[in-house]
């Protein structure tokens, strides 16, 4: 149930720790594997990962919020086909964005945003700080704001993101 390519990587660390279980004792039927992972979100209620929330425009929303998740994320995108891509942004201020900001792609329309808790990094702050990347884009006073001038903006084959922040991600799913 869990498009993303990078999910590959994840299905081999769960076969591996399964291995580890069987040799530990454990008894984990296969057809028990294959149902997990067909059904992962059904089972656990895991939302956030490379789940499409809108399909005219194409919207996907992907908690990917460190360097490492930002990576797989931006390859992602890049597989997915699209004519302009959309990016709604925000993260935390307890956290340097420039870490993530530095991989996320030039040539897309950006649409900085703040997640509704203390720990989110003012959207006018971000696009100053997202400047330093050459990332442009505008500062929204929500993320459903943004998220809504993101849709609005995109055309019929226009790719729109949300991420940055598993905060922002939650409010729009």
């Amino acid at each position: 149930e869990l498009p993303g390519f990078y999910q590959r990587r994840n299905i081999a660390t769960v076969l591996s720790t399964i291995d580890v279980l069987r040799e530990s004792g454990f008894t984990i039927k296969e057809n028990a594997i294959r149902n997990g992972f067909e059904k992962v979100i059904s089972l656990t209620g895991l939302q956030g990962r490379w789940q499409i929330i809108s399909k005219n425009p194409l919207t996907i929303a992907d908690t990917g919020h460190n360097e490492a998740g930002i990576m797989e994320v931006v390859a992602q995108i890049k597989k997915t086909p699209h004519k302009n891509l959309h990016i709604v942004f925000g993260v935390v201020n307890d956290k340097d964005p420039g870490i993530v900001l530095q991989h996320l792609p030039k040539k897309a329309i950006y649409y900085f945003c703040q997640a509704k808790l203390p720990r989110a990094l003012d959207a006018s702050q971000l696009v100053e700080i997202a400047k330093k990347y050459d990332l442009k884009g505008k500062s929204y006073s929500s993320v459903r704001n943004a998220l809504k001038s993101a849709q609005t903006a995109a055309g019929y084959r226009d790719l729109v993101f949300v991420g940055g922040s598993t905060f922002v991600v939650a409010e729009v799913i």
